[in-house]
């Protein structure tokens, strides 16, 4: 994946997590969210994408209230500082 694509990618993701802020999102509703935006990503890309994006405190991983093994993920107050520097 070229890093156009890459940018683009992430920038989506964090702008689903800011429209749904304070709340954390599945990974299945980011990825539909994606591929309703025209973005094609396969799980391996999307989980690298969710992974760099945690890694830079951009946002986080929670365990869900219904079962701790479920994961979602939230924008931090890094991820919303970067959104609003980005102009968003």
């Amino acid at each position: 994946m070229d890093a156009q694509k890459k940018n683009l990618s992430r920038r989506a993701i964090l702008l689903q997590l800011q429209a749904a802020y304070p709340a954390a999102m599945s990974d299945e509703i980011l990825m539909q969210g994606l591929r309703l935006s025209g973005v094609e990503l396969d799980e391996k890309q999307f989980f690298a994408d969710i992974e760099y994006l945690a890694g830079l405190g951009l946002l986080e991983r929670v365990s869900s209230f219904i079962s701790a093994g479920f994961k979602r993920s939230r924008l931090t107050s890094r991820g919303i500082s970067f959104l609003e520097s980005e102009g968003f």
